[in-house]
């Protein structure tokens, strides 16, 4: 069982280094990098040299470290962080093939430090992983060890990393297996295999059934075992994988073994036997010479068996495999033993336990080694935490003095804000108050012009006609005068009373001129007028005109048509006349030397922009002049359209 668990054990660190995230180069890739290497520059040199260290890093380690090295001192030249820690990886790569695994770790600290400072999530389970293994391969706590894997295992399974997290998995249950903990194994081993099935990584799925068989085999549970065995070596045969293809091959020669099925046994030892022989695996051929000498020796072949375990113990010599040693030592003393040559067993064991005595010497300063090496580790890792610790409080502080600025800042911009509220404020409350107050100037003017058109008007009629009908037109007079003063007090008055105005000032017009003109008021059915307010006196200017101007020396019956409609949130009016038309009326006005326009058209005007300008840009403003004749050669008279912003009392 002894020569099973040391195949096993090597079985483990072999996947352990697969995990670690370094790449087995290839001679071909190695040779197209240093082709690439010659000609590259800046960053694209330091990426290369970074590939060829991972590339080397089985083969050539102290090359792969050299590469390393360089790449690093490149990317701190160029300030590139990113490629100066992809470095500094390769580099814990290349110290941990080399056996400096304090070195390795500290690379690999120096680059956790700084993902978790930029908070990449993969390389922070990446570097969890690796410091993971290396904390195994300085023989650490167990528990220290396993903190490590799960973190790797957490985080990627909560950023969805399937890969990742199929070698986490894998990693935990070779590390249970190595603790001799492999009931605790087994189920990691067989929750990675969906995921590399999933993405159909032929390699991992061999290496992780080859555990799984391991387990099984441990358990004696020996028919599950060779199922498992056996597909991992179809898998690395597909794979023309020769390492992994021996060591499967000497894995189910032992599940025969233990079941006393020994030409079975023989058989699969034999061909693993070969491979390692062509791969100059020489450790494989001390394990597979010793399984073949101990099946001789059971098989009662004495001669057979020392043969083979001579070998066996020639090669383990010549490479240093001195537990191994010791246990093909014990292995032939049993044999001679069992021969009854007493010497040599008495030989080979004085020899076994020399090799153990000096072993347990070199173990006990080991275990000193590792213990300070221990304590090395839990010092640096008590260091780290202090510097995270002063890390994060510095960024602490860093965040509060971030705070404290950006609420002065608010502060400071909220205190102006509402200063530049209450300017804005009292500004547009003058605006408005200037406004009306023009509003009232405008209107203050139309007042004494009406009255001046009015008394002329008055003087006229009294002089052209009896007293009786002068003093009737008098009396009307003094009634419009009334509503004129009442509606003038107000910015505005409703629409009802501004049509009975309307109406009082045709009735005495047309007492003035009898028979001249007649009149029609039209009112959108969607208007209350009880309710809709408007400015006071806005139509009377152009219905004067229209009486005194463009009905001038008409020979037909003139027609003044007021229209109230209303369109979205305006109202339109339109004061439609037949007369002689505007433009004749301005030519009339340049003869007699009057080249202004009318005084009502733009003081009108004036007030309805101004009274727009005080709704702040709600509704349209219109205000158009048309003559007839423009639009059709025949036609006469002037259409007069503006708009009034549409407003109730409510």
């Amino acid at each position: 069982m002894l020569s099973v668990m040391i195949i096993l054990s090597r079985f483990v660190i072999f996947i352990f280094f697969f995990v670690s995230g370094t790449v087995v180069g290839q001679q071909s890739l190695v040779d197209s990098l240093q082709m690439l290497l010659g000609n590259a520059h800046g960053d694209e040199k330091t990426a290369i040299l970074i590939d060829l260290s991972n590339a080397t890093v089985y083969n050539a380690t102290p090359a792969a470290l050299s590469y390393a090295e360089e790449a690093e001192q490149l990317a701190i030249n160029n300030n590139n962080d990113s490629l100066r820690y992809a470095a500094l990886k390769a580099k814990g790569y290349a110290n941990g093939y080399l056996g400096n695994f304090s070195v390795s770790l500290e690379n690999m600290n120096e680059g956790l430090n700084y993902y978790l400072y930029i908070a990449d999530s993969v390389k922070i389970a990446e570097a969890y992983s690796d410091i993971a293994y290396l904390l195994q391969a300085l023989s650490a706590d167990q528990d220290k060890i396993m903190e490590y894997n799960l973190k790797a295992l957490s985080i990627r399974e909560k950023i969805g990393d399937e890969k990742g997290v199929a070698y986490s998995l894998n990693n935990i249950g070779s590390l249970y297996w190595k603790w001799e903990k492999h009931d605790q194994s087994i189920g990691y081993f067989l929750s990675a295999i969906p995921y590399f099935e999933r993405m159909n990584m032929t390699e991992e799925i061999a290496t992780i059934t080859g555990n799984i068989g391991a387990y099984y085999n441990e358990k004696q549970q020996y028919e599950k075992a060779t199922s498992y065995l056996v597909k991992a070596l179809k898998s690395y045969r597909e794979l023309d994988h020769r390492y992994g293809e021996s060591l499967t091959l000497t894995n189910i020669g032992k599940t025969f073994m233990e079941q006393n099925q020994l030409d079975s046994a023989i058989y699969y030892n034999q061909r693993a036997l070969d491979i390692r022989t062509r791969i100059g695996d020489r450790e494989g051929l001390v394990t597979n010479y010793y399984n073949i000498g101990l099946i001789d020796m059971l098989r009662g072949d004495a001669e057979g068996a020392k043969e083979k375990l001579y070998y066996s113990a020639k090669i383990a010599k010549e490479t240093g495999l001195v537990h191994k040693l010791i246990t093909i030592y014990g292995t032939l003393a049993k044999l001679y033993r069992n021969s009854g040559d007493f010497d040599d067993a008495y030989f080979y064991l004085d020899k076994s336990k020399a090799l153990n005595d000096s072993i347990f010497s070199v173990e006990k300063h080991q275990q000193l080694e590792e213990l300070r090496t221990r304590y090395d580790v839990d010092r640096k890792d008590a260091e780290n935490e202090q510097l995270k610790i002063e890390n994060r409080n510095q960024q602490l502080l860093v965040q509060r003095n971030r705070v404290v600025m950006y609420l002065v800042i608010t502060l400071s911009l909220l205190v102006l804000l509402m200063m530049y509220i209450v300017f804005m404020r009292k500004r547009n409350e003058a605006k408005l108050k200037m406004l009306v107050n023009e509003q009232r100037l405008l209107r203050s003017q139309m007042n004494p012009h009406f009255i001046f058109n009015a008394i002329s008007a008055i003087q006229n009629y009294i002089m052209n006609h009896p007293a009786i009908e002068a003093s009737n037109y008098l009396s009307k007079f003094s009634m419009l005068m009334r509503q004129i003063i009442y509606n003038s007090g107000n910015d505005f008055v409703d629409l009802a009373s501004e049509l009975k105005l309307m109406e009082n000032y045709l009735s005495l017009q047309m007492l003035r001129y009898p028979g001249l003109f007649e009149y029609d008021i039209e009112i959108d059915k969607s208007l209350n007028a009880e309710d809709v307010l408007i400015p006071p006196m806005l139509n009377q200017p152009f219905i004067e005109n229209a009486i005194e101007h463009g009905f001038k020396n008409i020979d037909y019956k003139g027609k003044i048509e007021i229209c109230y409609q209303r369109i979205a949130d305006d109202i339109h009016v339109f004061i439609t006349d037949n007369g002689i038309g505007i433009n004749k009326t301005r030519k009339n006005n340049q003869k007699r030397n009057e080249g202004h326009e009318p005084f009502a058209l733009n003081n009108t005007c004036n007030r309805l922009k101004m009274l727009y300008r005080k709704k702040k840009g709600k509704g349209n403003f219109v205000f158009e002049v048309t003559d007839q004749s423009d639009k059709a050669q025949n036609a006469s008279g002037t259409v007069i359209h503006f708009t009034i912003p549409y407003q109730t009392r409510f």
